[in-house]
């Protein structure tokens, strides 16, 4: 989408629902005068401020009773790094060749990540499929935390052995076990539980850090509204499975 389709959109989108642009200031975590600068300007929006936008129109119109809490959305314009940016092919490949240690965002493709975000060895992988939707649509490119432990609730990129490509997923800790669920319940798989100590299982299996948002600032603006993720209410179920 080009930042005169989303300017368009945005306006469509305030006018339709009767917004202010004060109020959507504080759902995107910008100023009211960035607001009006960005629609009453000729300037590109940053790629980054365009997928911002395209997120909060999309989450608000599926759910308008959602309050997202001021700053949810993390996306400035500068203190940004380059990380290596994988087809999830790619991803695959170089996992099975142990060499995602060694990737440079100085080769081949790269994203640019808030310094917020990004540590040295992480990498942008590009969604594929439609498991992970509403959440991250195909072609949304997401922050790995290369090495890092992810926790229940976390949005994950797993490398399984079964697999020929990396899976994007819900990430469930079940203390001596794992189990990994599709956001998309109708487009999904079925939940996959696997033992963490089964190295023959998967390679590796990291959280998603960034996207367009920080994922935790969202997750906690969404439970502050009543509103739950559907896994949370399985949680119990899996862990006595």
């Amino acid at each position: 989408m080009t930042s005169v389709d989303i300017k368009k959109q945005l306006i469509d989108f305030l006018q339709t629902n009767r917004i202010e642009q004060k109020e959507f200031a504080k759902m995107i975590g910008k100023s009211e005068v960035t607001i009006s600068r960005w629609l009453n300007s000729d300037k590109k929006l940053s790629d980054a401020n365009i997928n911002a936008i395209s997120f909060i129109i999309k989450i608000y119109s599926a759910n308008r009773d959602l309050k997202i809490e001021p700053n949810a959305i993390f996306c400035a314009d500068d203190e940004f790094v380059s990380v290596p940016l994988l087809s999830v092919a790619q991803a695959a490949e170089l996992s099975a060749r142990g060499a995602i240690s060694d990737l440079s965002p100085n080769c081949g493709d790269s994203a640019n990540f808030s310094k917020g975000w990004a540590k040295n060895g992480d990498f942008a992988v590009i969604v594929s499929g439609r498991s992970m939707c509403p959440w991250y649509p195909e072609g949304t490119r997401v922050l790995v935390g290369r090495g890092e432990i992810p926790r229940t609730g976390d949005r994950v990129v797993c490398m399984l052995s079964e697999r020929s490509e990396p899976v994007f997923k819900v990430y469930i800790d079940l203390e001596s076990r794992f189990a990994l669920l599709s956001i998309n319940k109708d487009q999904g798989t079925e939940p996959i539980i696997i033992d963490k100590m089964d190295s023959g299982a998967f390679f590796w299996c990291w959280p998603i850090k960034a996207s367009v948002r920080d994922e935790r600032a969202i997750d906690a603006a969404m439970k502050h509204a009543g509103v739950l993720h559907f896994w949370e209410s399985m949680v119990d179920e899996l862990v006595n499975k």
